[in-house]
């Protein structure tokens, strides 16, 4: 019997995820937060504007990588979160830049709530199930200053997408 095909949306969400080196330890900072793989970053962006119709399945499969995420722990889980909110970030300011005549609503109602609900996850909200303002991005004891910053360009990312397309 032979392997079932994976569907392309998930391959191509799946090549910009590289594979994190060891997490160093500078002291008690966390390790930098690692960057999507550029390339496959922009075939992404590239298939989610050329075809509108994929763009919930893009964006539901990565708030679902970004609530697996959320709800694990340790340094592997913090740079998948990371590099989620950067992927949902270069979709919406893509898609809200170079989307096709016609779909711009479509992208809109597909795209904003769930990159809203991302960057909630990265602020440290629960991703819709509660207040934004109400938990504080914290790992073990210890705010997370790089992952606040994604999550706020990614909120402001979101919030152009509304004001102009």
């Amino acid at each position: 019997m032979g392997i079932l095909p994976t569907p392309n949306h998930v391959a191509l969400i799946r090549d910009c995820y590289v594979q994190p080196h060891s997490p160093a330890s500078y002291g008690s900072a966390p390790a930098p937060l690692p960057q999507p793989a550029s390339n496959a970053l922009s075939k992404l962006t590239f298939y989610a504007v050329n075809r509108p119709t994929k763009i919930p399945k893009v964006v539901a499969h990565l708030v679902e990588r970004a609530s697996k995420a959320r709800a694990s722990s340790g340094p592997k889980a913090r740079q998948e979160l990371g590099i989620t909110v950067d992927i949902v970030r270069g979709l919406v300011v893509e898609t809200g830049e170079s989307g096709k005549e016609g779909a711009g609503e479509l992208i809109k109602g597909a795209i904003a709530e769930e990159a809203l609900r991302v960057a909630e996850m990265a602020l440290g909200g629960e991703g819709g199930r509660g207040d934004v303002f109400s938990t504080a991005q914290v790992r073990n004891g210890k705010r997370d200053p790089e992952m606040e910053a994604r999550g706020a360009s990614l909120v402001r990312a979101g919030r152009s997408l509304l004001a102009f397309s």
